[in-house]
């Protein structure tokens, strides 16, 4: 959560004015998705330790209620594959070394679920600065049905070899995982 308020901190810093919000929500998608589905069937569950007892075990319904913004680039190879975006899709671009566009792209998600009764918050965040020869990017993961959590900072560059059409990549990251049980 932490590292939620610190990035829409740096993203008020740096976009104090109203022309400067505009411009950076330029194309970007805000989307919500919500969805339901039946969860494991109801189990009954037999005892006779004071002659034949049954009990019901009920397990509710499973949903997922998700809310995001991103604004990231596709390269023109890439195919829109829907219509319309729910936000779980992966593109090239995510991975690349270099950006379609300079400057900002961003993940803004949410996931609040329940699944097989158990409640759960998912959340995945990426910041990435693109430019010519280079990519910052910092991004926070949670997914609290699997019992993971990390955060990544990676800065990526390329440089073209002389005379050549190959280029050279170098890469640096920082990761830290954090157990999600305490």
């Amino acid at each position: 959560m932490r590292y939620t308020v610190t990035t829409l901190l740096l993203l008020i810093c740096f976009n104090a004015s109203g022309q400067a919000l505009k411009k950076a929500f330029k194309f970007a998608t805000f989307y919500t998705a919500f969805s339901g589905g039946n969860s494991l069937s109801d189990r009954e569950v037999f005892s006779v330790a004071n002659g034949l007892e049954t009990d019901l075990i009920q397990t509710p319904f499973d949903y997922s209620l998700t809310a995001g913004v991103r604004k990231i680039a596709r390269f023109g190879y890439e195919n829109r594959a829907n219509t319309f975006y729910n936000g779980t899709e992966k593109s090239y671009g995510d991975a690349a070394t270099i950006g379609k566009v300079s400057g900002f792209e961003f993940l803004f998600e949410g996931d609040y679920r329940r699944q097989q009764g158990v409640n759960y918050l998912d959340q995945d965040y990426f910041l990435r600065y693109v430019a010519d020869k280079w990519i910052a990017k910092v991004e926070f993961l949670q997914d609290g049905f699997a019992d993971v959590r990390y955060f990544e900072a990676s800065q990526r560059g390329r440089a073209k070899l002389a005379n050549s059409r190959s280029t050279l990549g170098l890469c640096s990251v920082c990761q830290s995982h954090t157990d999600t049980t305490h």
